[in-house]
Order: C-alpha cells, then sequence, then structure tokens
C-alpha cells in the first residue's frame, strides 16, 4: 500500500483564507500643521477667503536700552493678505450590491478608510504646494 502525503492528497486540501488584512505602511502628515483650516459660511455668495500673516519674528529687532535713554527705533507690524479659493477633490468606488452582502472581506468600509488617507495624502500636498511657492 503506497504512502499518504499532503502531496499525494493535494485535491483534498484547500487554501486557509484568513479575512484579517495584512498591515499596510501609513503616511504621514507631515505639511497640514502648516496650514490653517476655516470654514467659509454658507450663503455669504464668495468661494475666497483671504487670511493675514504677520511679519515674521526677528532677534535683530530687539535693542539693547540704557537707562534714561528712550527707545528711537520702533517696530512696523505689517500683514500680508493670503488669499485661497474653493476647491471640491473627491475619489469614488464602485461596488455591487450583491458584493456587499456577500464579499469575505468588508471591502465597503476597507475603500472607505483607503479614500480616506488618499484624501488626507492630496490635502497634505496641496498644502506643500501652497508652502513651497510661498
Amino acid at each position: 500500500m503506497a504512502l499518504n502525503t499532503t502531496t499525494t492528497l493535494s485535491n483534498q486540501y484547500q487554501r486557509y483564507f484568513n479575512k484579517v488584512l495584512l498591515e499596510t505602511a501609513v503616511h504621514t502628515l507631515v505639511y497640514n500643521q502648516f496650514g490653517a483650516k476655516r470654514q467659509l459660511p454658507r450663503g455669504v455668495g464668495a468661494k475666497d477667503i483671504r487670511f493675514f500673516r504677520r511679519v515674521a519674528a526677528n532677534s535683530a529687532d530687539v535693542q539693547t536700552l540704557a537707562e534714561g535713554t528712550p527707545i528711537t527705533v520702533f517696530k512696523d507690524l505689517t500683514y500680508t493678505p493670503v488669499d485661497a479659493t474653493l476647491a471640491q477633490i473627491g475619489e469614488a468606488a464602485k461596488y455591487s450590491d450583491l458584493v456587499g452582502w456577500t464579499a469575505l472581506l468588508d471591502v465597503l468600509d476597507d475603500g472607505i478608510d483607503l479614500m480616506g488617507e488618499d484624501c488626507a495624502l492630496k490635502a497634505d500636498d496641496i498644502t506643500q504646494a501652497a508652502c513651497m511657492a510661498a
């Protein structure tokens, strides 16, 4: 009698399917810390918002003082306008209703998570481009 092994009985074995996804590397958002997020109020008839940036700090403007001598050089505070225009960005994926009910993996939630990461990366890219342009 021949020895039965996993090789000789391979047609009786199937691949075990693990429903846990492998971890993926998630990008670190860097540039969004330099952006300002504000809501554009509804119904104001505008697609633009104006921010103001004050002059940068400069240690060279600090003076040495002498007792009894008034300061004669004063710092000018200037503000530079920064305009931003509202822009829409987005992404979509198509799934049939049957996939939502029958898929082994939770493709709907995974798709939402992935598109959320994509959107965050896009926002970081936009902020980076604006920072580099300035």
